[in-house]
This record gives structure tokens, sequence and C-alpha cells, in this order.
């Protein structure tokens, strides 16, 4: 079997320059691609007639050769503008505009080369775009969404072919559907490149003109990398605890004004904390996380730290503790009364640092927004409430990425830092901060004044 497949359908790489057929002007049918045209008056100013047929007749198109590179190897897109005749009575429920392969899907080996782009008509004027392509064993049947085609207007359908596993249908300048295929390069047609029609009985003609044909090889531009950021969770309804960066609740619980982190047993967790490895969350070189908080009046504190968000376990790790200098930690520490310091620590790959705030004052019953910025340039800004409290110097460099766990309200694990209140909210964006842009919460242009020759901001 696998020599009668080599003989018929032979896999070979094929660049493939623009090929356009604009069926308006009158030398269409001549070039390198030259097409022989079916039934009478083929072609006119409006484009190639490719009416409904009787019996054996055919109509459309077919190049003159077999072009194998029609069936580009890896990305191609093939374009068809065209028009639906409103006369057209349609013995078949499938109209072709591009085949060379035949048969949509088939036992015969012979037919699981090349591809074919059609339409399916599903009622008057409702249509779902379809594509076949064959893979040497074995052929793939493709459809989009419903469209609307209305008679007897010029109408433009795009097909994408990614070899690494989809075709995205495109309808007008808008999506029509998407749909997987086999990761698999395609075997190039045997037949002629047929236009308007099938490539052989029983035909299945458009029905209609085809005005403009496109095929060329798709360069795909490389995807940008998934990013969570801006990531927010918002404790004051359950619904944080749904998705994929949903955390579990660990001695905690959600209530209408947030996540309570009331226990004061540094030797038991609480908050919340997400067990998964998640090293995207961590931003290595500049990053805004923000938090709104309410302390708890009751609250008996038997440690003088407090984390809001953990995403590297110890602080200020022994230098042969590797695995443990990555990742960062935003908290605040208890300096005395109502008397606090915001605090973040930082890894490095091979060291870490730690840096406190100059004071402040935080009350319990009242939100607070508490903010801290990093940026990779040695400068971490903390603020509260929108206003800046201070400027601290850290080691420039980037933040190692961590396993990627990540606990809210309290530590990763250890001795715990319980927050001791109410965590409503956490916030964390990526940017390239500027003084005047770099907190999300609203600020006085005051603020900001003077600081720009200190503020190493990229």
């Amino acid at each position: 079997m696998k020599k009668i497949l080599t003989s018929i359908c032979i896999v070979s790489a094929f660049i493939l320059g623009a090929i356009e057929w604009d069926f308006t002007k009158s030398d269409a049918l001549k070039g390198k691609y030259a097409l022989t045209t079916f039934g009478k008056q083929a072609l006119s100013k409006n484009g190639l007639a490719a009416p409904v047929t009787k019996g054996d007749d055919r109509s459309g198109a077919a190049t003159i050769l077999k072009y194998p590179e029609f069936t580009p190897k890896g990305n191609f897109y093939a374009s068809v503008e065209f028009i639906i005749d409103g006369k057209a009575k349609h013995a078949q429920a499938y109209l072709v505009l591009l085949d060379n392969k035949y048969v949509p899907t088939d036992k015969n080996p012979k037919n699981h080369c090349g591809f074919m782009l059609y339409l399916q008509k599903k009622k008057p004027g409702i249509f779902v775009p379809m594509a076949a392509f064959g893979y040497g064993k074995s052929s793939a049947v493709v459809t989009g969404r419903e469209i609307k085609i209305t008679p007897d207007k010029k109408h433009t359908l795009v097909m994408n072919y990614y070899a690494k596993n989809r075709v995205d249908f495109i309808f007008d300048g808008k999506s029509a559907g998407s749909a997987k295929v086999p990761a698999a390069v395609l075997v190039p047609g045997t037949r002629p490149l047929h236009i308007g029609n099938r490539a052989g009985k029983v035909y299945w003609p458009l029905g209609g003109t085809v005005v403009n044909v496109k095929i060329n090889t798709l360069v795909a531009q490389k995807a940008k990398a998934a990013t969570p950021f801006p990531r927010k969770w918002n404790f004051i309804s359950a619904a944080v605890l749904k998705g994929k960066y949903a955390p579990k609740l660990r001695g905690s619980k959600i209530t209408k004004t947030g996540l309570a982190v009331l226990n004061n047993n540094v030797k038991k967790p609480s908050g919340a904390f997400m067990s998964g490895k998640f090293p995207e969350l961590t931003p290595p070189n500049a990053f805004e996380i923000s938090a709104n908080v309410i302390l708890d009046a009751k609250f008996k504190r038997t440690n003088k730290w407090s984390m809001i968000y953990d995403a590297k376990y110890i602080a200020m790790p022994k230098e042969s503790e590797k695995k443990y200098h990555k990742g960062f930690m935003f908290f605040f520490v208890h300096v005395k009364d109502n008397t606090y310091k915001l605090g973040g620590a930082f890894g490095y790959g091979t060291k870490s640092a730690q840096v406190l705030s100059k004071n402040f004052e935080m009350k319990p019953g009242t939100a607070y927004n508490l903010t801290m910025l990093f940026n990779s340039t040695g400068k971490v800004t903390f603020a509260v409430n929108g206003k800046i409290i201070s400027i601290e110097d850290v080691p420039a460099g980037k933040i190692a990425v961590p396993e990627g766990k990540v606990a809210f309200g309290d530590r990763i694990g250890a001795t715990y830092w319980p927050l001791g209140g109410t965590l409503k909210s956490i916030e964390i964006k990526t940017s390239k901060f500027t003084p005047v842009t770099a907190l999300s919460v609203p600020v006085k242009r005051s603020v900001f004044e003077g600081l720009e020759r200190k503020l190493y901001f990229i």
C-alpha cells in the first residue's frame, strides 16, 4: 500500500509565489498558470461564469496542466471573490469554489491528495464554508459557521490553513469560524485546479460568477506569548475561586467584604493558596502590585509580619538555598500602635534582597490601597492610597522565575504571617513605568513633582 500511495500522491516541498486570477480582465486565462474554460461565454467583464449545468455538462475553469505547488507545504491561504446567481437552481447541496482533490473524503488513496474549498447550502441564503484536505493516507473535512450570502452580490471567502492544526474561515472580512485539522503537511493534488466546480463528476457548480482567486503561502505571524496580566483577584466574590488562577481557601473564608484572614496561629496556614505551578505570575522586569486591605481591630498579632502576596516562600534565605532565591513577596510590618511599614522581598537567582518603606499610618476598620512598584533597574516604590511614601534601592536585575506557588494573605509555608484583616482584592500589572502613570489609583500631580530625576523607571 505504501508503494501505491507513493506513486499516486507524492509528498514534496513547494514554494509558492503569489498566484492571482482576476477574471474581470481579458487576459485572465493566460500566463504561467493558463486556464481552460467550460461552457459558452465563460469569461465576461463580470468574471468567470460557473452556472448550474445539467447532466455531464460542466462550467467554470481549470488549469491546463497539473501544478502540485497549488497545495503548498505549510501554511497557505486561498481567497475567492464570487457572486451567486439569484436565479440559479442548485440540484445539490454543495457549491465548489476551488478543487484539486476531487472527493472530500474517500477510501481510494488517490483521493487523499490536494484540497477543496466549497460551500454547503443549508437553506435559502444561508451557507456553511467547508474545506477538505488530503494527507496521503487519510483526508480531513472541516466546517465553519453559518454565513448569509446575498444573491447577485459580491462576496469574499478566505481560508487560512495552518499546518500545525488549524483552519480559519473569513467571510467578507469577518470570522466565519475555525476548525482543527491534523498537524501534518498536505500532499499535493494530482489533478488540475478547478475553479467554480469540482475536479470531476458529479459536478458541484458554484451557480454564479467567480470574480477573483488568490492562493499564496501564508506567513504566520509569531503569536505573542500569552500573558496573565493585568491579573486581578477580587475576593469579595466567590467567583474568585474559579478559573485558571483560582486559589483555594486555607483556614479562611470569603465574606461580602473580602477574604477574611484572622487566624493568629503562626503555625497554621490561612488565607488562600495556589498549589500548582504558575511561574508566569512573576514578572521578571517591572511590575506593580496593588492590594486593598482592611485591618481587623480585634485581631491580636503574635507576629509583626503580615503577608499580602507571597510567590517566594522565604524572604531572605541562606546563600546556599538557591531554590528560594526566586520570586517576590509583598507584605507589611507592624511597628507600633497604628504604625506600619510596607515591605518587599525579591529573588535574583543567586541572592535575595529585602526592603522596607518608611512608616505610615493604617487604622483598623478603614480600607487602604497598598502598592509596590518594582523595577529591575534597582528601584522599588511604595505608595499608600495613591501617595508615594518612599522610594528604596534594591540590587539591579531581573527577578528569577520561581516554581510558581502563590499565597494570598499569608505565607506559602513554614512560619505563617497572617494578614490580620480582610483582603478585598489584589492586582498585578506589568508596565514600562513613568513617574506620572506609575500608579493605577488616582494621584495628584504634586505627588510626582521633583521626582523625575530620582526615579529611574524604564
